[in-house]
């Protein structure tokens, strides 16, 4: 009799679990359904804000070269993010998978999306150092767009 009512809790604990689970993932769903999508890239958008922006010349130059280096670093890492993936798809389907392999990869991919979010992250500190939006109120669109670009991961 108890095993019967234990049984039955822990079903209805798993179904609640799964309807719970259900609604988060709807939730989430429906709030990616709602991130505008772009019709070209992003950092295309961003040097051409630049460009017509209020900045000074030299900022603009400055600021279009480290979109450029930035750009280039993120797409580089990227790729070979997406190479790695490809090795550790092939590792896993491997009917003789080493679990050596696996968390040798693993780490790489790990480290790899890190240093992409170090070049990131290195990019907002030195716009900031760039624009001085502290100072000049007036060229803060031009650094959230940069920010924006840079903390989704868009090339």
């Amino acid at each position: 009799m108890k095993k019967n009512i234990l049984a039955a809790l822990l079903l209805s604990l798993a179904l609640a679990s799964c309807a719970n689970n259900a609604k988060v993932e709807q939730s989430i769903e429906k709030k990616i359904e709602e991130v505008p999508a772009t019709t070209r890239p992003l950092n295309e958008t961003i040097k051409e804000q630049i460009r017509t922006s209020a900045l000074t010349a030299e900022q603009k130059e400055k600021l279009l070269a480290l979109e450029e280096k930035s750009h280039a670093e993120h797409t580089a890492v990227t790729e070979e993010i997406e190479k790695a993936k490809v090795v550790l798809l092939e590792a896993v389907l491997s009917p003789k998978m080493k679990q050596s392999e696996l968390n040798a990869l693993k780490n790489k991919i790990r480290s790899l999306d890190k240093k992409r979010m170090e070049n990131g992250f290195a990019t907002i500190a030195e716009v900031r150092k760039i624009i001085a939006p502290e100072k000049n109120v007036q060229h803060t669109e031009v650094y959230k767009a940069i920010l924006e670009n840079r903390f989704r991961g868009i090339e």
